[in-house]
């Protein structure tokens, strides 16, 4: 089966490119590797002290206290600024000396509808 022109460039590339990846993906061929990597997994599989779970977990705690930290850095900050808009809304309110809100509860008898009962109290103010 012929795959038409081939570019001289290219030639061979599928070769060269096959033979850089087994050998990049090639296993080590050192014996001392293998037994390494043996003994380091049976250290982790027998509960070796030395690969404790806290020991990974102290690692942590740095970043841990730093994220508190600003964590708290941040909520002061909004805390305080919700608290400057509260105290800036109630100084507004004083100088313009706002009007208290009147509110008048109406109770309709239970044999009116609900739409006579507002009719009525349009019509009475």
């Amino acid at each position: 089966m012929s795959r038409g022109p081939v570019d001289p460039r290219f030639d061979g590339a599928e070769e060269r490119l096959s033979r850089l990846l087994r050998e990049m993906f090639a296993p080590p061929a050192d014996a001392a590797y293998w037994s390494r990597l043996e003994s380091s997994i049976m250290a982790r599989v027998t509960g070796d002290p030395g690969a404790s779970w806290w020991t990974v977990v102290a690692g942590w705690v740095p970043a841990g206290v730093a994220a508190a930290a600003i964590a708290l850095l941040v909520a002061g900050f909004a805390l305080v600024q919700a608290q400057a808009a509260e105290r800036q809304i109630a100084y507004e309110q004083a100088i313009r000396g706002s009007a208290p809100v009147t509110v008048q509860t109406v109770v309709r008898p239970s044999t009116m509808s609900e739409r006579d009962a507002t009719l009525q109290l349009v019509l009475t103010r």
